[in-house]
């Protein structure tokens, strides 16, 4: 079956292409506030965000269920109709019988092709759909963060060391955009731990939750750096 997974780095692409679009045009008073602002440069590792926020995980076992469930109709159909070319054999070419388990497969495979690329369909575009939905959580909590903590910018890298043993791996870290940073410019713990905790909480709505950015990473910033006044 034709693998429906999207490229994580294709569709991260398209959500900084969603989010810079969204931020075309900053109002003038916010602009003021922050023109006189030392430069402060955040870091945050998409790829890690994705991969250990639990939503995430979720959402994709669920669609990974539909597609084994998928897959193993697709084997009983299959089944179905290997047992009925073998009653086939037995039947003269010509006979109403076989005439009529021809059609029957023909059939069944032709509802069954169909169905099958109905839901291929649906599957794919509710997958990226959890995409778009996780990069825009991710984004806005990223922006809460930058705003509380007063980063002026905050660049996606990677956070990977670099692998001598795997090429692919090595090649894309002598690519790096990102050569050094200080531990503190890497918000991407707390970034990963507060779109966690507010997923928990959501699941236990008898929890009460101090809103505001003060609660991203518990009040903490990065590995250590401080809140700029």
């Amino acid at each position: 079956m034709k693998k429906l997974i999207l490229s994580l780095a294709a569709f991260a692409a398209v959500g900084a292409y969603v989010v810079n679009a969204q931020g075309q045009a900053p109002a003038t008073a916010t602009a003021d506030k922050t023109a006189n602002l030392p430069v402060k440069i955040g870091l945050v590792d998409m790829a890690r965000v994705f991969k250990e926020y639990g939503k995430f995980t979720s959402l994709r076992e669920e669609l990974q269920a539909e597609m084994v469930s998928m897959q193993d109709e697709a084997k009983s159909i299959k089944a179905q109709v290997n047992k009925s070319a073998e009653q086939m054999k037995q039947l003269n070419a010509d006979s109403p019988e076989y005439r009529a388990i021809e059609e029957k497969i023909a059939k069944q495979t032709s509802e069954f092709e169909a169905r099958m690329r109905l839901k291929q369909r649906d599957l794919a575009r509710r997958e990226a759909e959890i995409f778009e939905t996780v990069y825009t959580e991710a984004s806005d909590v990223v922006k809460q963060y930058a705003e509380y903590y007063k980063f002026t910018i905050v660049m996606r890298f990677n956070s990977e060391s670099i692998d001598s043993d795997n090429p692919q791996k090595l090649a894309n870290g002598l690519n790096k955009l990102v050569i050094y940073h200080r531990p503190q410019d890497d918000i991407t713990d707390p970034v990963i731990e507060y779109l966690n905790r507010k997923q928990d909480k959501k699941k236990t709505p008898s929890a009460t939750t101090t809103p505001g950015p003060e609660r991203i990473g518990n009040g903490n910033t990065g590995s250590g750096a401080t809140r700029t006044k």
